[in-house]
């Protein structure tokens, strides 16, 4: 005989023991779990989203400072789905203190309580992207850092402690680093500057050219920022390597499927096309009998039946004729008659 289960009592819960669950949700937490809410739904629109937050944040250091804005956008594939977005600027730099608070600490900027437009106010958007950037590979935010009262740069690794929404620094040391921007003109020295950042995120992320691509977020920066000087390079995987991409965006398994799916649609409209050649050979044969009419063989208009329809024609004709003229002889005897 199998075994009864026993029944287990539910015990209903009391005012104490919900109490005891209640706790505060970290704004960290909150965003990690809800990631869609800032622009991270998907590994397309993430590396949008992310290299816009960067581009912002350069573009309001440099004019807030009232410098001419270098940026150079560096996006490398170094995966099958995995990306480094590093984004470098000429700005007037940041301190060592603020550093691990502007990249890792949500709701943290200078923005918010200002009574005027700007790009970002809330605090959220890089520091959100390093977020992402956790979530999906584990990795830190790298920043170098340079203002222009010092010698030394600035090199930190952070994470958000997503409980907490506080920083947590993995690696800090002063570096020899200045911001590099490639020539202008071919031959020239690259640029160099005196002060500048540079932040660099690994994330997973998928780069595809169109309408909502960081392509065409550039290109739309470019325009309505004149004055900024734009350096942009993507560097992807080689083709022919296992689940990598190619130049085009297109994983390498994904364009074998395309390919073998082109074949098969070749394969598929081997008939049609037999039936098209004998269609085309048609007009041939005809164009031979037209051949042999000329040359004194039987045409089309040869034929009898068009002959006999010609008379008929052509005795209807004669006949209305005739009857058109007895009405005009019978009009002019009625008014000779009434004269």
């Amino acid at each position: 005989m199998p075994k009864k289960r026993e029944k287990r009592e539910v015990q209903a819960e009391t005012a104490e023991s919900m109490a005891r669950q209640q706790r505060d949700i970290s704004v960290s937490e909150f965003f990690l779990k809800n990631r869609h809410l800032l622009g991270f739904d998907s590994p397309r629109k993430a590396l949008l989203t992310t290299v816009k937050e960067a581009v912002d944040n350069a573009l309001d250091a440099c004019e807030e400072a009232g410098i001419a804005p270098n940026v150079s956008i560096d996006i490398s594939q170094i995966g099958p789905t995995r990306f480094r977005v590093a984004v470098t600027d000429n700005g007037p730099g940041i301190v060592r203190d603020q550093i691990p608070k502007i990249f890792a600490k949500l709701l943290y900027g200078s923005k918010f309580h200002r009574l005027r437009m700007s790009r970002g106010q809330q605090g959220i958007g890089i520091s959100a992207a390093g977020m992402y950037g956790q979530l999906t590979t584990g990795s830190s935010t790298k920043i170098l850092s340079l203002p222009a009262s010092g010698k030394k740069a600035h090199y930190i690794e952070v994470q958000i402690d997503t409980r907490q929404n506080k920083p947590a620094i993995l690696k800090d040391e002063q570096v020899t680093w200045r911001p590099e921007f490639p020539p202008v003109k071919e031959g020239d020295e690259p640029v160099t500057f005196s002060h500048g950042t540079c932040v660099s995120i690994e994330m997973e992320a998928a780069y595809v050219r169109g309408r909502l691509s960081v392509d065409e977020f550039l290109k739309q920066c470019a325009v309505v920022n004149p004055h900024l000087q734009l350096y942009y390079r993507i560097a992807l995987l080689k083709e022919g390597e296992e689940g990598e991409q190619d130049s085009n965006g297109e994983s390498s398994s994904a364009k074998a499927a395309s390919d073998k799916d082109a074949k098969s649609q070749e394969d598929g409209k081997m008939k049609p096309g037999k039936k098209r050649k004998e269609e085309a050979e048609e007009p041939e044969e005809d164009e031979e009998e037209g051949k042999k009419g000329k040359s004194g063989g039987k045409s089309i208009w040869d034929d009898d039946e068009f002959d006999e329809d010609d008379d008929d024609d052509s005795e209807g004709d004669d006949e209305k004729e005739d009857e058109e003229d007895e009405e005009d002889e019978d009009v002019k005897k009625r008014k000779k008659g009434k004269k």
